[in-house]
Parts: structure tokens; sequence; C-alpha cells
């Protein structure tokens, strides 16, 4: 791979096409009839006056006059190796009672005769009955020796068995019983990932009054899962497992996507190699890669732009539905406010270290107080506007943040479907006079706060058109609109087409050659069926009809039998 700029929207083909349809023009904010001419995997004239396209001087005319042609759409925060991961997973997500979850886990156990069994999907608030939670014992009883691990659906906390626990270092008596809140435990040769160190916050952990672990394990700690399975995966494997989550998400329509993964470029590098990449990669690095020798250095970009790397990930805090994410009040359900996931000196210091390597910053920071933590560092650290550091999840904000968030350059990574899923439960966790300032995307945008649409999947679905609608329409189906989904925060279509175009490619610092169709840009289209601009209800779970990277058609359902 090749290290800073190269032509990043051609490709080394010289295919040359005319595509005739209707096209999304961002000066009218509309789709307007025309065609726009192809050279090598770059839009070299767009025509939308009328004018007959020149179908004497090029060979090759694509008539999609009854289709809609969209800039290509764009992920700014999602997971890929974890979406990868899912195909060796169970899921638990039906399951309403502690025995439901066991009983799916020991079905998927006997169909798998090897390796870790790990499960995802367990939401407690989904419990009708019983304990919310499995524990160690129960996972013992069933498996007594093989290691076997529960995911929370947040995937900021799980349960795992002891022989779990033993494979990730973490003790299952307490050693620290006595001792004060602020001590750590030291987890010898323990596997590293996201920002993990040898030593973790005993909180993490959960040890009962006789000092016994329930199994129960949180952000750092629990992340420690991860690279523990990946190192009993094969490169063969993991390049499987990414093929196929690449290719989930070119079929709901993205051409582009900023993924978060561990260890992972190297094999993105073997499927580029192997031509096995169907649209633009993005790789955010983890912090606990920085020095590792199969880390590229910043701003590793291969020959054709289809892969690169310039930027790293951090944790400021947890999850919302885990009550891990810290805010700057208690939370309505508990006597505490959450938790960082770093002193401010050593977010600091971290912001300072990556910032020297010249990584863009990205930093998880879903509570008020983590976002305030985030942008202490930010100025701390001197990242400036030029840097663009982005600000992932913003999910609960103050106007204070806002307008220092704005001030400051700094861009909120933001997933639509967060405030959907989250009406569930969110108005038990947060104090009421916190709800106007949750999930607050339009007032964000009103004040000039730089704004990127993700999925976080598999969190949430990576279908962007699903994205958008949340993003336009904030209900769960069609029930009656509560206060926390605030329909004044509701986004207009162009805003939200915008998160996932202009807004992710401003995100990912591409802003100069895709999430416009327009001359020089790369030629990425997403096409559909209907002018959803008109008709945005029709987007929740709408599929692409073709999907275009560089110029090359990467999905097609219009040639299908």
């Amino acid at each position: 791979e090749g290290q800073g700029q190269v032509n990043p929207a051609s490709s080394n083909s010289d295919h040359e096409f005319v595509l005739v349809s209707n096209f999304w023009c961002w000066d009218s904010l509309q789709f307007v009839a025309g065609w726009v001419f192809v050279k090598c995997g770059v839009i070299d004239h767009v025509c939308l006056d009328g004018t007959t396209p020149p179908t004497d001087s090029v060979s090759t005319v694509i008539e999609l006059k009854d289709q809609y042609v969209l800039p290509g759409l764009q992920d700014a925060h999602i997971h890929i190796s974890l979406m990868g991961a899912r195909t060796k997973q169970v899921d638990v997500a039906t399951a309403t009672t502690v025995p439901d979850i066991l009983a799916l886990v020991e079905g998927y156990a006997a169909t798998q005769p090897l390796g870790v069994i790990i499960a995802v999907g367990w939401d407690d608030e989904k419990i009708v009955s019983g304990p919310l939670s499995p524990t160690r014992a129960d996972l013992d009883a069933l498996f007594p020796e093989r290691p076997v691990f529960i995911w929370r659906c947040c995937t900021h906390m799980g349960v795992g068995n002891s022989a779990l626990l033993n494979l990730i270092n973490v003790p299952l008596t307490n050693p620290h019983q006595t001792s004060s809140a602020v001590d750590t435990l030291v987890a010898p040769n323990a596997h590293a990932g996201h920002d993990a160190c040898d030593e973790f916050d005993p909180a993490n952990v959960e040890y009962d009054e006789a000092g016994n672990a329930t199994g129960l394990v949180k952000e750092d700690v629990a992340f420690r899962v991860i690279p523990a399975v990946e190192a009993c995966e094969s490169l063969e494997s993991r390049q499987a497992q990414f093929k196929h989550a690449l290719q989930a998400c070119v079929e709901v329509g993205l051409t582009s996507v900023q993924t978060n993964d561990a260890n992972a470029w190297p094999v993105y590098k073997a499927l580029h190699e192997q031509g096995n990449l169907p649209i633009r990669v993005q790789l955010t690095i983890m912090y606990a890669d920085l020095e590792k020798v199969s880390t590229p250095k910043c701003n590793a970009v291969t020959d054709d732009g289809l892969l690169r790397c310039h930027r790293l990930k951090l944790f400021a805090d947890g999850s919302l539905g885990g009550q891990t994410a810290a805010l700057r009040t208690s939370y309505r359900c508990a006597s505490h406010c959450g938790t960082l996931t770093n002193t401010q000196a050593t977010l600091d210091e971290k912001c300072k270290r990556a910032t020297a390597h010249g990584f863009q910053l990205e930093i998880h920071a879903i509570g008020d107080r983590a976002v305030e933590s985030v942008l202490n560092a930010l100025e701390t650290a001197g990242v400036g506007q030029d840097r663009r550091p982005v600000v992932t999840h913003c999910q609960i904000m103050g106007a204070d943040l806002i307008t220092r968030m704005g001030r400051m350059g700094a861009i909120a990574n933001i997933q639509p479907s967060f405030v959907v899923t989250d009406m569930a439960w969110v108005q038990k966790r947060l104090q009421p006079e916190v709800l106007p300032f949750a999930y607050c995307w339009k007032t964000m945008l009103s004040q000039d706060v730089h704004c990127a649409g993700g999925s976080d999947s598999p969190i949430e679905t990576m279908n962007p058109f699903t994205g958008m609608y949340d993003a336009i329409f904030r209900e769960l189906g069609h029930r009656r609109v509560s206060e926390c989904q605030q329909p004044n925060e509701r986004l207009t279509f162009a805003e939200a087409l915008h998160l996932y175009t202009q807004g992710a490619a401003f995100a990912g610092k591409t802003e100069s050659w895709t999430g416009k169709i327009h001359k020089g840009f790369a030629a990425d289209f997403t096409v559909v069926s209907q002018d959803v601009s008109k008709h945005p209800e029709v987007m929740h779970g709408l599929k692409p009809t073709q999907v275009w990277v560089r110029g090359v058609l990467r999905h097609d359902t219009l040639s299908s039998p």
C-alpha cells in the first residue's frame, strides 16, 4: 500500500459509459432527469438540463429512466469485524427468560463441537419473569470446561462461565474484596483490545458478597473477549467473515464504510489483494493497536483508494442501556452517574499521543459527562478543526456542549436508529430535565455541528435507508410519539440523506470526491426504484436495485430473472 494522496476516485479500468436516469441534485434538493458520463470510475460530465446524451460517441449507454440515483450511501460508524463474527454466534435476542437464553445457547453448542461459544442479543429489558441475567453458575452447569460468553445487546457487558473468565484472565474470586473502589485488578498476559491494558477497573467485574465472580463483566474487561476469540481464528476464517459482512453492506446500498475493527489491517489488505473489497473501507484502528507491527501508518491507502486508514478510536464511557454511559446527573433508576472509561489526565494523554502519530481521533461518548471530558481532552491536546475530531454517539448532550462542539469543529457521529430502539427504556434511565437534549440531532445541525450518520452495526441494522427513516420519523412503527422522541428533532429527507452522504464523507475526509453526483467525483451510486424524497415513508427496510462503486456495478437486482 502507498502513503499519502492518490487519485482516490479513479479506477485503473478504461471503461466508460453513459448512465441515463433521475439523479439527486443537491442544488434543487430533488431528483432531476438527466445523464452522467463515467470514465475510469469518475464522473466526467453531468447533464441535468434535458440535453440528449452522446450516444454516438459512447459505446455503452445504460438506461435507468424509471429508477432514482442517489450519491453512494456511506456508513460513518460500523463494525465489520463484529458483523462478520455473527456468522459464528448464536442470537438470543428473542429470549424472554433466562432459561430460554440457556436453551438457545445449549442447542447451538450442540451443533458446534469445537471452540468458544459466543451468544449475542441478551436484553434484560425483554426478560418477563425470573432473573434478568444468566450467571456464571448457570453456564458452568451446562459447560464446565468449554468457554461460553453471552453479550448484552449493547456489547458493553456480558456474562461468561468460569472457563471464559479464565481465558481472559479474570480472577474467579475477588483478590481485592476489601480494597477501595479506586484499586485495580491485575490480569497478567490478558488479551489486549480496545483501550485495554493489563489493569482494569474492579467495578467492571461483578463479585457477590462472598467474593465469587458472578460472571458479569463490563467495558474494558468484556472487550477482552473479542481479541481472545479472534486469537483462535485463522486469517482465512476472518477473511471469510469480513467478506460476508461487506457483501451484506453492499446489498443494502452502502458504497463506503468507516469501520472500527481491532487487528484488522492484514485482513482487509488480503481481501483487497484478492479483489474481494466490493465497497470502500476506511479502517479506524484501536488505541491498543497503535504500536503493533501489523498496524498501518497513518494515511495508509491502497493505490486504487478502496482501502485506507487515518483514524484511531478511543472510549470515554460505556453504554446507556448498561448504565455505564457517563452522565452529569444521576440515572433515574440508580444512584450513580455512570463511568468515565479514563481519567481526564489519561484521556488527555491518549489524545496527544494519537495525534502525534498523525491520526484523526474518533472518541466514543454517549453521556453528557463523557462528551464534556472529550471536548476538554481535545482542547488540552490542541486538536483543532483542521484535525476533524469525531465524537461518536452524542446521545445525551447539553446546550453548552452543543455550542462547544460547533465552535471546536468536532463532528457528531450519530446513529439515528438508537432513538427508536432506546424508546423502550430511555425514560426509565434519564432524568426529565435531560430528555430535551437526548438524541437532539436537529438542534445540533441548527447550531453548526457537523453530523455524520452511521449504524453501529451489528448493534443496529446496517441498512442506511432504515437509518434515514428513523432520522426523519423518530418513531417505533406508528405508535404515539413520546416526549423523548421529540417531533421537533425530526430531520427532513435532505438532512437525513446528508448524514449518509456529504456528512459521512466530511467525517471521513473524502468530501472533495464522494457524497455528490458531480463532475470529478467518484462514480459511486445507490439506485432505488422510487422517489424516496417524496415518499420517505417507504425507506424502512428498503433495498436498492443497484449499487455502483468506482463505476463498477457491485449489486444488481434489475437484471435478475
